[in-house]
């Protein structure tokens, strides 16, 4: 959202760890290379978090409660990656997820389900509700993790409904 800027800076991220701006420049020549750091810093904090990469379909909600504190703490880190999210492995671990409850379904509606998974999944869905409509980390791991059960359970009725 425009009204809230990108927090990390290399400015930002000299202050931070104490150290000159030339030093940041030197391991972090580009914002690029920022930003896969901040990533791989996040994805060890998210590890287990059932947040990347859901392997089944029991993964694609019940998220920790531990990953809202964590967007609590550390809400600019999740700006800055929304935007920078590595989108194919999320996408196709999304599709095997769906594809256990909607293998009996037109794959136009399978489709359609993998597409709204992967957004409720994403950086961009946690800031549009705190940016949006002021929730914070654990309400928006409830609201996301209730909009995925609630389509996931549709899907499942539905697939087992044709077969």
């Amino acid at each position: 959202h425009n009204d809230h800027p990108v927090a990390i800076t290399f400015p930002q991220v000299a202050e931070a760890a104490v150290v000159s701006l030339r030093t940041v420049y030197r391991y972090f020549p580009s914002r690029t290379d920022l930003l896969q750091s901040a990533a791989a810093w996040f994805r060890e904090f998210t590890d287990g978090l059932q947040w990347d990469d859901p392997r089944t379909v029991r993964d694609m909600a019940g998220a920790s409660p531990q990953l809202g504190r964590l967007f609590d703490e550390h809400t600019n880190v999740f700006r800055a990656l929304a935007d920078h999210e590595l989108e194919e492995p999320r996408r196709a671990a999304v599709a095997a997820a769906v594809a256990e409850v909607s293998g009996n379904l037109p794959a136009e509606e399978a489709r359609r389900a993998e597409a709204i998974l992967a957004h409720i999944r994403s950086g961009r869905a946690w800031l549009l509700l705190h940016d949006h409509y002021g929730l914070g980390g654990d309400e928006i791991v409830a609201t996301l993790d209730w909009a995925a059960s609630t389509l996931l359970e549709d899907l499942r009725r539905r697939n087992d409904a044709v077969s």
